[in-house]
């Protein structure tokens, strides 16, 4: 008669949901974890600069944090494509309608009458300048590079 073994019962492990997608061994993690950071702050910005409920003197202020956060998540990301690339920028058929988008407000800006005003603002009307519809464009362009897994989705889905 065979003898038969008792195999142990299977450990069910239960992990939590990572919000933030990174490999721990990649040398550009922790830029691309502090480009996605600065990333997802900018774009949780973005009613601030576009809300009419604070004062006009904090207008200036409120599309100068848009675009510095804009900004470091550049850098951050261009550090972290520095110490490891990761392949070639895929273009998607409405990337190249966001660049005529921007064309269109760089053209718009440099042949306007008034084109101190189109890159300054005026008072009181600085969100709708060509630098921080730069920044916006520059938001959409590092989401869709940034933020490629499921995981990472449904942070910016969640946002």
């Amino acid at each position: 008669m065979p003898i038969s073994k008792k195999t142990a019962p299977k450990k069910i492990i239960i992990s939590a949901p990572r919000l933030i997608t990174r490999k721990p061994s990649v040398k550009a993690s922790a830029w691309t974890l502090a480009a996605k950071i600065s990333l997802a702050l900018a774009a949780w910005l973005i009613p601030l600069a576009f809300g009419t409920w604070t004062p006009d003197r904090w207008e200036i202020h409120k599309a100068m944090v848009v675009m510095l956060a804009v900004t470091a998540a550049w850098m951050c990301y261009w550090i972290g494509q520095f110490r490891q690339p990761q392949g070639a920028w895929h273009w998607h058929p409405l990337d190249w309608l966001v660049l005529l988008l921007g064309l269109a407000n760089v053209v718009g800006a440099a042949t306007s009458v008034t084109w101190w005003s189109s890159l300054a603002g005026i008072q009181g009307v600085y969100t709708e300048t060509l630098p921080v519809t730069l920044a916006f464009i520059s938001i959409y362009f590092l989401s869709v590079r940034l933020f490629q897994s499921s995981a990472d989705r449904l942070v910016v889905w969640a946002a």
